[in-house]
């Protein structure tokens, strides 16, 4: 057998859960070391940006024995997606596991709607979609808030978070809102 072939094996298996992540293109590479940038943060922004990386840091330690959700708030510019997205990297790096990436209204709201739509490529795959979401093992639901809430909005999101929480799985919400 071949030496290095469990070393292919685990560069495979990342390569294809990368594929799926919809990690934007700009952060597939940034992860939770002294490379990532946050240098531009002053003052109390700082302060709260090295407090999230903490808890970054032991979201992704405790991943496979202590799953939990967190919630990354802040105003434009402040690193939740860049954050977020590092954590993704180390939990697809460190534990070989499928993670998604998801704009709320691009990537969970807009797409569940346009199944409704007869003349849509996803039409009557609704249910696919949303099930999909409440599996993958880490998720990242980005620009929570920014949405219309509507009764159906209310419940989709419930829906999905609670179906997260009751499997035991990551759930990252960002959001410019506070909690």
């Amino acid at each position: 057998p071949c030496v290095d072939r469990q070393a292919r094996l685990a560069l495979d298996r990342i390569a294809f859960f990368r594929r799926k992540s919809a990690i934007p293109g700009r952060y597939q590479n940034v992860f939770l070391d002294l490379s990532l940038r946050y240098d531009h943060l002053e003052g109390p922004a700082r302060t709260m940006f090295l407090v999230a990386l903490d808890e970054a840091r032991e979201v992704v330690k405790t991943y496979q024995s202590q799953p939990r959700g967190l919630y990354l708030y802040g105003p434009t510019g402040s690193g939740k997606t860049l954050l977020s997205c590092a954590i993704l990297n180390e939990i697809l790096r460190l534990y070989q596991t499928g993670v998604q990436y998801a704009k709320i209204s691009r990537d969970v709201l807009g797409k569940l709607k346009a199944t409704f739509n007869p003349n849509a490529e996803n039409y009557g795959e609704g249910q696919a979609i949303e099930e999909r979401l409440a599996r993958v093992p880490a998720l990242v639901i980005d620009d929570f808030g920014v949405h219309r809430e509507s009764p159906w909005v209310n419940s989709v999101l419930y829906d999905l978070i609670d179906a997260r929480y009751e499997n035991q799985l990551l759930t990252i919400l960002t959001s410019n809102e506070p909690l």
